[in-house]
């Protein structure tokens, strides 16, 4: 078997090159791999593709997302494991231990992964290089009813989805009565709210000023990237990549939103990205004092009742507070929780004393 390792300059060259058309799986979309290159925290020599083929044919992949932490205000280059695949024609033959093991070497030891699926797990654990590293709990919301999406597992008879889809129907008629009465409380008009596509100089002072302490600090420069080069497109039918690709590459509604809100004296009070995936909300970034949660939530409200969305979730402390101690318009919300790994290597700098301050959008979280 060989792993081929791509830096931003080869994974440039490889989406452009005739291989890369020709291939029935793809290792990774071009949109996918542009965000990649243009990453303002990737270097010129870091390896953020592996590629594994067995007898000439792609038999496997592992992305690494290129990032910066900051443990007891030190700064660390690391990676995240941001997907791993391998070919059923391989499995059980060690292919995913040898790409993460590339990948461990290539990063000297230096990786973190969340959002990861029980299989990548039971694979990081038997490597022996990684730790527990935080647990962030957080909620999920439900304004509508949509057990159609959330119920069915894989393989559910599509007659069974079909009248789920019948059953949500139904109970969000009697639901949209419910929810008349909650959106005529529902008005932002009294905010002095802007939806900005460029972080200004203001903004960006503001942000700064407030992620002091989080593990990856993400500024103005790293949030127009994401804006810039998403992983997920909008679009309302595949593309040929998609067909390809074994992870999310386009949905029917994706779409990042950048807010402002200034006080009446013209001053920045908060920046909020929301993204609107599907029928669903989620808060990569939220940047605010305590004081104004109430218009945070007002502003979440409304772009929820504005765009008929289904469900929010949240990993902010001071959202997921004033979801469970205020009345909402709601139907039903739970407790969500998101582990993270830190290699052992990168363990060694923790001490009992950090504190594990981050965004919901950490890591590449922001991108899916």
């Amino acid at each position: 078997m060989i792993i081929k390792e791509l830096t931003p300059a080869g994974l440039k060259e490889f989406i452009n090159s005739e291989e890369f058309q020709q291939l029935n799986i793809i290792p990774i979309t071009k949109h996918r791999a542009l965000s990649h290159i243009n990453n303002p925290r990737v270097d010129r020599d870091d390896v953020i593709l592996f590629i594994a083929y067995q007898d000439n044919e792609l038999a496997g992949y592992l992305g690494v997302l290129a990032d910066t932490i900051y443990l007891n205000s030190e700064e660390h280059k690391v990676g995240w494991l941001s997907c791993i695949w391998t070919s059923e024609k391989v499995r059980g033959k060690g292919v995913a231990k040898q790409l993460l093991s590339a990948a461990l070497n290539s990063w000297n030891n230096k990786i973190l992964a969340t959002e990861f699926t029980p299989a990548a797990k039971s694979l990081y654990d038997q490597t022996a290089a990684f730790m527990d590293f935080t647990t962030l709990l957080g909620r999920r919301a439900y304004l509508r009813f949509n057990l159609h999406e959330l119920l069915p597992p894989k393989g559910f008879p599509t007659m069974l989805s079909g009248l789920l889809k019948i059953g949500d129907a139904t109970l969000n008629i009697f639901n949209s009565l419910r929810l008349l009465g909650w959106g005529s409380s529902i008005n932002i008009d009294h905010l002095n709210l802007e939806y900005i596509k460029v972080i200004d100089d203001e903004t960006k002072g503001f942000i700064e000023k407030r992620h002091k302490n989080e593990l990856i600090r993400r500024g103005a420069e790293e949030l127009s990237w994401i804006n810039k080069y998403p992983w997920v497109l909008s679009s309302p039918e595949e593309d040929s990549d998609a067909l390809r690709y074994h992870f999310s590459s386009s949905v029917k509604v994706f779409n990042n939103l950048n807010i402002k809100l200034m006080s009446n004296e013209g001053e920045v009070i908060a920046f909020m990205m929301i993204v609107v995936r599907g029928n669903n909300l989620k808060i990569p970034y939220c940047y605010f004092d305590e004081e104004h949660i109430g218009k945070i939530v007002q502003v979440i409200y409304h772009h929820m009742f504005e765009l008929n969305l289904n469900m929010v979730t949240t990993y902010n402390s001071a959202i997921s507070n004033y979801f469970l101690s205020h009345r909402t318009p709601f139907i039903y919300n739970k407790q969500m929780s998101r582990s993270y790994l830190i290699s052992k290597e990168l363990g060694k700098n923790l001490t009992d004393k950090q504190q594990i301050h981050m965004q919901d959008g950490s890591g590449d979280c922001a991108f899916t």
